[in-house]
């Protein structure tokens, strides 16, 4: 959650609702809001506003790509339902790289945006606290660069694919949420730390003009890793922003 000003504000996530495959559970299926309305709904009968992210996964899609068996996470991953232990009740599918059907997921993408942005076409029945702020995805740098290879070490896995593909993936995102609402505010990927092997990932995501033109909120987490910066990971991902 984030304590902000004008009230609380919860981060969806992660997983949250947002998720392709929770939406849609084949290319022709139509889109099933029932569980992000669910949620939607619990958060503004308490007056709680929605930061939401984005997860573009959806097994029936990224089946179809040539290296989909590279982008199926271990037996183990928390984030499978089969494991959730927490009780979370969403959680992620097994693939989890760029999608295959970019068209497909961007019409997913409008489509989520445009039932809870509040402009009375298409909103979810009964909406009262639009969703103006985006995040595409959680943390794909949590695995760049990791000392460990992919196996049945790895319980945490946000994203199997490197900056270059993140890349595209905020800039089709951003295109999409734009167009569905184009006074949404959108937040880059917070990254999982702010050391070396963190923000060396969105350096090179930052060398990409259209991706530096892609977001409006910079985005950072601090999950008791910040020992070394005493400033909640601000100092260095800001740092890294002005260079």
């Amino acid at each position: 959650g984030i304590i902000a000003r004008g009230g609380l504000w919860v981060r969806t996530g992660p997983p949250g609702p947002f998720v392709w495959d929770m939406v849609q559970k084949s290319k022709d299926a139509d889109f099933d809001f029932t569980v992000a309305d669910q949620v939607v709904n619990n958060f503004q009968k308490n007056s709680i506003g929605i930061l939401a992210i984005i997860f573009p996964f959806a097994d029936w899609d990224q089946k179809n790509l040539d290296n989909s068996a590279d982008c199926k996470v271990s037996d183990i991953d928390e984030f499978l339902i089969k494991n959730d232990k927490k009780g979370r009740g969403a959680c992620l599918p097994y693939y989890r790289c760029n999608p295959n059907d970019w068209t497909a997921y961007q019409e997913f993408v409008k489509a989520i945006v445009e039932r809870y942005d509040g402009d009375g076409i298409n909103d979810m029945p009964g909406l009262k606290m639009p969703i103006k702020y985006w995040e595409v995805m959680n943390e794909p740098d949590l695995q760049y660069k990791s000392n460990s290879p992919y196996g049945e070490n790895d319980r945490s896995t946000f994203y199997r694919q490197g900056p270059a593909e993140y890349v595209r993936l905020l800039i089709e995102t951003s295109k999409a949420i734009r167009l569905a609402d184009s006074e949404a505010k959108i937040l880059i990927a917070a990254p999982a730390s702010a050391d070396e092997r963190a923000l060396s990932f969105y350096r090179e995501v930052f060398k990409h003009a259209d991706a530096r033109n892609a977001f409006d909120i910079g985005n950072i987490h601090c999950i008791a890793n910040d020992q070394n910066t005493h400033d909640c990971n601000a100092g260095p991902y800001k740092k890294m922003l002005a260079d």
